[in-house]
């Protein structure tokens, strides 16, 4: 697939959609994260440095009593040598540096406004008291590195002014001020390697996400649109016969199922108007022949009547040729009336009657054949069919053949059940003509609303299915046979409710 056909499918789209709700999602996380991460290492780093200053005073503490100059000056330049320690300072209460791990700030004066002495000296009096948060300053560097600044007051103790040696006056709060400088290089050399992997962690995700996206979005969605569109093209070429598979009840499988049905019905409207159309052009056909044969059948008739008087009743073999002229002339002349009939189909006379009078009235007028042929009829009438716009007249006819073929059917005799309901969901009425003989096969029952075509031999015509067809189209319905040799025949009709237009 090229990259200009990949970026116009949905796919694609998809994609860059959801990875840009992702991509800010992740970055907003990245940012909460290290937030989270910066505060937790500072209050971290804090606690432990606090911690640290606090040890490392108390380990003064034995020499600061004996006022042991020397042995607090090793101790601290012991204490700065540390690896993570960057400088270590005691000043006394004006501000001057009295112990410093780097000797050239000995006796030197600290700035009392500096940032590191704010939290002290922000008030007109040293404050008596700080928090570990207010004890702690982070600076920094013009290379980017940071300092952790920790002040440690050194109070003046019960210990320190009852000390014999000790200078000061019991009412003095502070004697002075250790500062501590921490490194937070390896710290932070850590934290930027914990951020680059979360960095690294999300990126991963959003590509799998990505990725996720994209295999379920082709084995779900894609092909299954190809499979779609390979189907409209098979269709735009004529291959109604197509059908789409449908795997998964979900909205492509609803639309493969919308279709699948579409494609059927396109297939059941083409046959229709093939039909149509062989059914009109037949009849146009049939009532020229019809017109031809007629006047030549009507003199062979004539003169046959004519041949049959001039001879004398003694001549029994030529009067008995005559009778099969005369009988097979009545016949072709039957056969000429039904082209005429097929071929003169009019327009329907439509009027609000009801289906189920006119299938009783069809029975009334089939009584003696139906009791002849030893037929029992069975009758489910709707009640609640309303009325429909029919020409009662030619749906008679409709009922009329398919009955009468339903009692050639059965010889021997037999049921027919005749039953209508009504839909209301579809707004049709359905009428149903069952019957208990031999039945049509499968191979020849397409064909039996073709004109012409008969399973009855010399018997009929092969037009009354084609006429009954016809009148059904005329009346924007539909008829429909379901049948199995040995197991009957089921002839449905689908005719449309509807009421009468308003003729003002």
């Amino acid at each position: 697939m090229t990259l200009k056909r990949f970026k116009n499918r949905i796919a694609c789209k998809l994609l860059i959609y959801v990875g840009c709700i992702l991509l800010v999602l992740c970055g907003l996380y990245l940012i909460w994260a290290n937030h989270i991460l910066e505060e937790d290492y500072i209050r971290e780093v804090t606690v432990g440095g606090v911690r640290l200053s606090d040890s490392i005073k108390q380990s003064f503490r034995f020499a600061m009593l004996r006022n042991d100059r020397e042995a607090t000056h090793h101790s601290v330049n012991a204490v700065g040598e540390l690896e993570e320690i960057e400088a270590l300072r005691i000043y006394n209460k004006d501000g001057v540096i009295v112990f410093s791990s780097d000797d050239s700030e000995l006796n030197k004066n600290v700035d009392m406004s500096a940032e590191s002495c704010a939290p002290c000296h922000q008030h007109s009096k040293p404050s008596p008291h700080l928090t570990d948060f207010e004890r702690v300053n982070i600076y920094h560097h013009p290379n980017g590195d940071r300092t952790l600044l920790l002040i440690n007051p050194i109070y003046n103790d019960p210990d320190c002014y009852r000390s014999p040696c000790h200078v000061h006056p019991s009412d003095q709060r502070v004697l002075g001020v250790m500062d501590l400088s921490l490194s937070l290089k390896m710290h932070d050399q850590q934290i930027r390697i914990y951020r680059w992997k979360m960095i690294i962690f999300v990126g991963g995700l959003l590509a799998a996400v990505s990725m996720v996206i994209v295999m379920f979005f082709r084995h779900v969605v894609s092909r299954r649109i190809d499979d779609l569109i390979e189907g409209t093209y098979k269709i735009a070429s004529g291959d109604l016969s197509h059908r789409l598979p449908i795997k998964n009840p979900d909205e492509i499988g609803t639309l493969a199922k919308s279709f699948n049905h579409m494609t059927q019905t396109l297939a059941e409207t083409r046959n229709q108007l093939h039909q149509s159309e062989r059914l009109a052009s037949l009849g146009r056909m049939s009532a020229g022949i019809a017109h031809e044969i007629n006047n030549p059948l009507t003199g062979i008739m004539m003169y046959a009547s004519m041949l049959a008087d001039s001879f004398s009743e003694s001549d029994d073999q030529i009067n008995e040729h005559i009778e099969v002229i005369l009988r097979e002339a009545k016949r072709c002349r039957e056969i000429i009336k039904g082209l005429l009939d097929f071929a003169r189909q009019s327009e329907p006379n439509m009027s609000l009657n009801s289906l189920n009078k006119i299938i009783s009235n069809t029975l009334k007028f089939l009584t003696g054949q139906i009791q002849a042929a030893n037929i029992n009829i069975h009758l489910e009438l709707d009640d609640r069919l309303p009325e429909l716009m029919l020409d009662d007249v030619q749906i008679q006819q409709v009922i009329l053949n398919i009955i009468l073929n339903a009692i050639d059917a059965m010889p021997d005799g037999g049921t027919i059940r005749i039953m209508t309901q009504y839909d209301a969901s579809k707004n049709k009425a359905m009428l149903t003509v069952e019957d208990t003989g031999e039945g049509i096969d499968a191979e020849i029952l397409p064909n039996i609303f073709e004109p012409f075509f008969s399973t009855k031999g010399t018997a009929g015509t092969g037009l009354g299915l084609a006429v009954s067809w016809g009148i059904i189209q005329q009346h924007g319905g539909s008829i429909d046979v379901q049948s199995e040799k040995h197991s009957g025949t089921r002839f449905f009709i689908y005719l449309p409710v509807k009421v009468e237009k308003d003729k003002s």
